[in-house]
């Protein structure tokens, strides 16, 4: 989540292309529905990117939780618990 924030705020410092120097130079024109069309894109790609994160989570926990029932369905001797 943070990178791709840092990305957009590289952008501002010194880039020739991309959604952050888009922003500064709308800004620099007043150009409000392009200022708006990239806000919506960006926080289009935050949504994008939190929702892909909490996935990932997800899915690590379950492989998690998975392994640690099969982990706790054997005793020390190799025998299996009821």
């Amino acid at each position: 989540m943070f990178a791709a924030t840092g990305a957009i705020v590289a952008e501002f410092v010194g880039a020739n292309s991309g959604l952050g120097y888009l922003l500064l130079r709308a800004t620099s024109y007043l150009d409000m529905p392009l200022i708006f069309a990239v806000l919506v894109a960006l926080s289009a790609i935050g949504i994008l990117f939190s929702y892909a994160v909490q996935c990932a989570r997800a899915a690590v926990h379950a492989v998690v939780a998975q392994a640690m029932i099969a982990s706790r369905r054997h005793d020390t001797d190799g025998q299996e618990t009821p």
